[in-house]
């Protein structure tokens, strides 16, 4: 495995073709303060997608639930930096964003959506 940084004039382009190669995948999200230690902030929940603004200065968001019941917002404030996770095969493994504070978010990938799923109505694209 190996780690790339993700230049922060990509970010925008980089979260949207990111969003469509793992919309439905159950993810993890973990946030890790300096001070207050590891948290898991979200739990096998699909992905629906990632968001940062066009010019790459405001927040990133990660979206996950997939339902109106269970629908899940994180907001990432201060970004500085974007590190993706990549397997020997090319494959991502997670995604680590560090805010200016120091804090890191680790959104990591539990499983990806099964045939079934996809091919049950539930297309995606």
């Amino acid at each position: 495995m190996h780690n790339r940084q993700v230049p922060r004039s990509e970010w925008f382009r980089y979260f949207r073709e990111f969003s469509r190669r793992h919309d439905g995948w159950l993810v993890r999200v973990r946030v890790m303060h300096p001070s207050l230690g590891s948290q898991v902030e979200l739990h096998d929940v699909p992905l629906e997608g990632i968001v940062s603004s066009s010019d790459a200065k405001g927040p990133i968001t990660i979206y996950a639930g997939a339902s109106p019941v269970r629908n899940l917002e994180h907001h990432i404030p201060g970004p500085v930096q974007v590190w993706v996770e990549v397997s020997e095969k090319g494959e991502d493994q997670a995604l680590e964003i560090v805010s200016d504070d120091g804090t890191k978010t680790i959104l990591e990938f539990r499983t990806a959506p099964s045939r079934n799923d996809l091919d049950d109505g539930g297309e995606r694209s």
